[in-house]
C-alpha cells in the first residue's frame, strides 16, 4: 500500500507538532523557578556546604572509630579497677606485681630477666 506525499506529509506535521508540544511542556517544567531553587539548592547542600554528605560519611567512619576505641578504654578501666582492688586487699599479689612490673626484688635474693627470641623480633 502506497502513500501519496499528503498523507505523509500530513503525518510529518502532526508528529512535528506532537515533538513540539512535549517540548514545551519540558521546557515549562525545566524553567520553573522553584525546580530551578531545589535543583541549585540540593546541589548546593550535596557538594559545597560545610556539611556535605562526604563529610558526614567521613564523620560517621571517625565517629564509629572513637565508639569503639571508648569501648575498648571503658573495658581497660573495668580491668584496671579490679587489679587495682586486688592489689590493694591482697598482699601477695601486690609483692608479685612488684616483682613483675619493676623488678623489685628482697635484699638477699637475685633476679634474673629472661628474654625470649619473639619479644624482641616485635620490637
Amino acid at each position: 500500500m502506497l502513500f501519496n506525499k499528503a498523507v505523509c506529509h500530513n503525518i510529518l506535521i502532526d508528529y512535528k507538532a506532537y515533538i513540539f508540544t512535549v517540548m514545551q511542556k519540558w521546557f515549562r517544567f525545566v524553567t520553573n523557578k522553584y525546580l530551578i531553587t531545589f535543583i541549585v539548592m540540593t546541589i548546593w547542600i550535596i557538594f559545597f556546604d560545610k556539611n556535605d554528605v562526604l563529610t558526614q560519611l567521613e564523620f560517621s567512619k571517625q565517629l564509629r572509630g572513637l565508639e569503639h576505641e571508648k569501648d575498648y578504654f571503658l573495658s581497660e578501666i573495668k580491668n584496671n579497677k579490679n587489679k587495682l582492688v586486688e592489689l590493694q586487699t591482697n598482699n601477695e599479689n601486690l609483692e608479685k606485681f612488684a616483682r613483675e612490673q619493676y623488678l623489685m626484688r628482697k635484699e638477699d635474693e637475685d633476679v634474673f630477666v629472661v628474654v625470649h627470641d619473639s619479644s624482641l623480633i616485635l620490637n
